[in-house]
């Protein structure tokens, strides 16, 4: 969000053991790829993967009560 993108173009986060997934509509990849070079203070780099040939996690859902 903080690279001026609006909400509507990102979809829901993945957290895994070695990262973070996210959908993201195809216009912005490359904009992403520019230009996030950091969450917070921690470096991060950006690889793009291929839906239809990757292997992406499942979602995991937990409820906190």
């Amino acid at each position: 969000m903080a690279l001026g993108i609006k909400r509507e173009k990102f979809g829901d986060l993945i957290l895994s053991n070695d990262g973070c997934y996210v959908a993201v509509q195809e216009e912005i990849v490359d904009y992403i790829k520019m230009n996030l070079i950091s969450i917070g203070k921690t470096h991060c780099t950006i690889d793009v993967l291929d839906i239809y040939s990757s292997e992406i996690p499942k979602y995991d859902f937990q409820k906190l009560l």
